[in-house]
């Protein structure tokens, strides 16, 4: 009787190590690489003067005062460049009401029609233009300033 208990609580024990092992292992194991066709936005070139920081989303303008956080964006570019899917972030200095009064007036220049445009204190915008659907916030960042988010889809 005590031999099977011994022999159980062993199995046991080397059972959990050999457990926990396999989840160490896994901790260690560096992240699966984004399928192929997933494209992460990268610098573009530096354009003086120019509203947008990236030359894919040109008819899309940010102030120029906006830097684009390429560590929390998202680009996936495909069917020849038809077809467009980006969350986008931005943040600089001007306030929500500079920002917004600015891509209000730049969004409808480059072809873009005003859907809908609710909010207060966070201001939500809906453009489409040619079977894309344009959806922004604006807002006070968490570390002052402004933040805008700019997520670029086909339309529904």
């Amino acid at each position: 009787m005590y031999r099977r208990l011994l022999i159980s609580s062993i199995g046991c024990a080397l059972g959990s190590c050999i457990w926990l092992t396999g989840c160490a292992l896994l901790e260690q194991s560096p992240p699966p690489a984004p399928p192929p066709d997933v494209a992460m936005a990268p610098p573009a070139p530096e354009r003086p003067g120019a509203p947008w920081q990236d030359t894919r989303f040109e008819d899309i303008p940010v102030p120029p005062e906006f830097d684009l956080d390429y560590d929390h964006s998202y680009v996936d570019i495909s069917n020849g460049g038809r077809r467009r899917i980006a969350d986008l972030r931005y943040t600089g200095s001007p306030s929500p009401t500079e920002a917004l009064a600015g891509i209000q007036r730049e969004m409808l220049r480059s072809g873009w029609s005003l859907e809908s445009l609710s909010g207060v204190s966070i201001k939500s915008l809906r453009y489409s233009k040619s079977g894309e659907q344009c959806d922004m916030i604006i807002r006070t960042a968490d570390e002052g300033g402004t933040l805008i988010v700019v997520r670029v889809q086909p339309a529904p």
